[in-house]
């Protein structure tokens, strides 16, 4: 099967009825169920990732091999595009994580749509290739491949084998590679072995967003006589390859592209074709908007959190600068001619809200009268703020949707760069489902200023915590706080701060619900006079238990007013902590790690900051101190002003990777 028959298929086929008119019904097929083969943990990881990588070159079909290598049973190939590859030919193996190709298009990992394009449609990029690895056994899938961003796919890399892998086995023939991807299948796909063609695009980024007039580009090309070089772009885009018609062997052409003045988007394709073949590199281009609503308007994709969106599967917009947002929609913001030009979002239910801020570099000042509450049983995205300034005065912003009989699913709530300054006695949330039938799936807050005020003492006498997402009754499949400054709002005090709240709720001593967090990341925040629960019951900053595969690291807490007026300054006896965590079923220090603490209170410190507030049982690494040993450098330089969260870091400070990456 030659590469041009296969991307003919590919193209027509792939996303049109789910595999169903023609031969990649057998590719989806093969696919269906790529389990583990390799026993060794680091080759498991590397051939699961090759494999995806060259089931990534079938659908693409724009690939060809300009040489290999054979040592053994390991083939290095180096495609057209200059990507090497090395595959294994073998048998041996264990567990896969189960891996698919849906009748949409997208990829699935273990049944669950990711939402990812397996192969590029419409002249859109691809969107990923899964990429793998293995943590403490367990199989962990990355769509961006960013460290970090990686998720637990709840899969043993051990045990007894369940299938075949990716790419069943293949064969170096003298002109192509041939590939079967299932042991029962009669199907094969192959990818041309053509010496020495080649097509490389030049540069460190396969995505440029910012192209405002002419760019140029180079080309890497391996010429002969009669070779066909082209460049492909959509009518609106401009794009010419220089001359190579006296050019043979190894060259570097300059490929000169010029943007349309409007909202653009496109993928433009380089493509040599020799004979039969051709090979074709891509890179994504995008013109430089500063709005995001005219992007949107264009059909552009907008990332709010980790939710893409668009008006072909969002709506319609409505472009806003004042008066009153009460309806679910998709609105922006743009009420930048004057203060007086007030925006204000009713309080109540939502099933689909999404507000933005128009221009990509300012905050919209928005007010909020009423609690949002996220949930409806109309529809299931749920909340979506970006580039906004919610005044909500001591009104608290959000609380969930419930119901006495089926429940609510809802996908998100997410806050992206947006502010928020909360009263005194005023919490950011309440999430609470007495019935214990409500679920949210992407609970998700980055890049985010967040001032909190004091609370009022309990009846005790003991200062009552602040709380921000406030988990009381539900089931939460995924919560993200990362790269936000969270600071108290109140001249020359501190806050006492619940970062996340879950647990029980018991009734007559009797327990009727239980808090179901499936994932918990809480990464690079700084946090500006925030402690943690005080006293002999305090309970931690994040008032939950660590559990495998929750995350916690990199965060600076950073203080210079220690806890006034609080019952326990005043009990002999009481050894005053700040924990970060209430406990844990295991720590190790790569999902705990780098939490900074420093203290800038003139005369010492009355607390002692601790990782728990009762230690794990098992799975701690040999010699683990509970005790969390104070930063000494200042990672502030003077120009601090702790009640507006407004601060700058040292050079020094800058490249240790702490802290939330904002101002």
């Amino acid at each position: 099967m030659n590469m041009n028959k296969y991307k003919s298929l590919i193209l027509i086929g792939l996303f049109a009825v789910g595999f169903s008119s023609c031969q990649t019904d057998d590719l989806q097929k093969d696919i269906d169920a790529l389990k583990e083969r390799v026993e060794d943990f680091e080759m498991q990881v590397q051939r699961l990732n090759d494999e995806m990588n060259i089931i990534r070159v079938l659908l693409d079909g724009n690939k060809t091999i300009s040489s290999y290598t054979q040592n053994g049973d390991k083939y290095t190939l180096t495609l057209s595009n200059g990507e090497t590859i090395e595959l294994t030919q073998g048998q041996d193996g264990k567990n896969y994580p189960s891996i698919s190709i849906g009748s949409n298009g997208n990829w699935f990992i273990n049944g669950n749509d990711t939402g990812n394009k397996a192969e590029a449609e419409d002249g859109k990029e691809t969107e990923v290739t899964p990429q793998f690895k293995i943590i403490d056994g367990t199989w962990w899938v990355s769509y961006n491949g960013i460290e970090g961003e990686y998720e637990n796919l709840g899969v043993q890399a051990t045990g007894e084998a369940s299938g075949v892998s990716p790419i069943y086995n293949f064969e170096a023939k003298e002109n192509e590679f041939v590939f079967k991807l299932s042991e029962t299948s009669e199907d094969t796909f192959s990818i041309p072995v053509v010496e020495g063609l080649t097509c490389q695009i030049l540069g460190e980024k396969d995505y440029y967003d910012n192209i405002r007039a002419e760019q140029t580009f180079k080309v890497k090309v391996n010429l002969k006589a009669g070779d066909l070089v082209r460049a492909v772009v959509p009518s609106e885009w401009k794009a010419e390859v220089s001359d190579y018609s006296t050019l043979t062997g190894e060259n570097e052409l300059t490929l000169t592209v010029t943007p349309p003045t409007t909202a653009s988007k496109c993928v433009l394709s380089v493509e040599v074709t020799r004979g039969v073949n051709t090979a074709a590199d891509e890179v994504v281009l995008k013109t430089a908007i500063s709005d995001y609503y005219s992007e949107y308007m264009a059909g552009f994709d907008i990332n709010i959190g980790n939710v893409t969106i668009n008006k072909f599967v969002h709506g319609e917009a409505n472009l806003i600068n004042s008066g009153e947002i009460s309806t679910d929609g998709v609105y922006f913001v743009d009420n930048s001619e004057g203060a007086d030009n007030k925006v204000n979002l009713k309080g109540g239910t939502y099933g689909k809200l999404i507000v933005i801020g128009k221009e990509k570099d300012k905050i919209y000042n928005i007010n909020l009268d009423a609690s949002i509450v996220v949930g409806s049983t109309s529809n299931t995205f749920g909340v979506a703020l970006k580039g906004l300034k919610l005044e909500s005065g001591n009104v608290r912003p959000f609380s969930m949707s419930k119901s006495e009989t089926t429940g609510i699913k809802t996908d998100n709530l997410i806050v992206d760069n947006c502010d928020f300054s909360l009263g005194a006695n005023t919490n950011m949330s309440y999430l609470y489902d007495q019935n214990w039938k409500t679920t949210l799936n992407n609970l998700y807050m980055c890049s985010s200023r967040i001032g909190v005020g004091i609370n009022e003492l309990d009846k005790n006498g003991a200062k009552k915590a602040v709380e921000l997402w406030t988990c009381r009754a539900g089931i939460f499949s995924s919560a993200t706080i990362m790269n936000n400054i969270i600071y108290c709002n109140v001249e020359n005090k501190s806050a006492i701060l619940n970062i996340i709240q879950t647990g029980k709720d018991s009734k007559d001593g009797v327990v009727i619900g239980e808090v179901i967090l499936k994932s918990l990341r809480i990464e690079n925040n700084t946090f500006v006079n925030i402690l943690g629960n005080l006293g002999g019951s305090g309970s931690g900053m994040a008032r939950t238990t660590m559990e495998q595969g929750f995350t916690m690291k990199n965060n600076l807490f950073w203080y210079n007013n220690e806890i006034e007026g609080n019952k326990y300054d005043k009990i002999e006896g009481i050894e005053l902590k700040s924990h970060l965590m209430a406990g844990a079923t295991f720590f190790d220090n790569v999902s705990f790690g780098n939490n900074l603490v420093y203290s800038a209170v003139s005369e010492g410190t009355k607390l002692t900051w601790q990782y728990f507030r009762t230690l794990p049982k098992n799975n701690v690494e040999a010699g683990f101190k509970n005790d969390i040993t104070l930063e000494t450098e200042n990672p502030f330089t003077k120009e601090t002003v702790p009640y507006t969260g407004t601060y700058t870091y040292t050079e020094a400070f800058k490249a240790k990777g702490i802290g939330a990456d904002i101002q």
